[in-house]
């Protein structure tokens, strides 16, 4: 049996009170990658932050961007020729409190 893998996906949403331009610059730290580049994680279209990882991998990104301000989903990887892959788990309504994360590798 193998174990089931999944995707974080941003769809541009963010945490209400949260600035887009501090969103922005969040992100670009976390991942490492210029102002340029970012404008494609914002252009409110599906966008792939990580594929193929295991449930841990994923929530632990989940957790991490939701510090930053923005809202994004765990969707389980379509298997091989079967329907497309459905979302997880969506964000909570609001931010986790406090909690540092470790920063994940880009």
């Amino acid at each position: 049996m193998t174990d089931s893998k999944y995707d974080v996906v941003f769809y541009g949403e963010l945490f209400d009170g949260y600035d887009a331009a501090d969103v922005k610059a969040n992100f670009a730290r976390v991942f490492r990658v210029s102002d340029d580049k970012i404008k494609k994680f914002f252009s409110n279209s599906r966008v792939v932050l990580k594929a193929n990882v295991d449930r841990k991998t994923a929530d632990k990104y989940k957790a991490i961007l939701a510090q930053t301000g923005a809202v994004v989903t765990v969707e389980a990887r379509k298997p091989e020729g079967g329907a497309p892959s459905a979302p997880v788990e969506k964000a909570p309504a609001s931010p986790p409190a406090e909690e540092e994360a470790p920063m994940p590798p880009p």
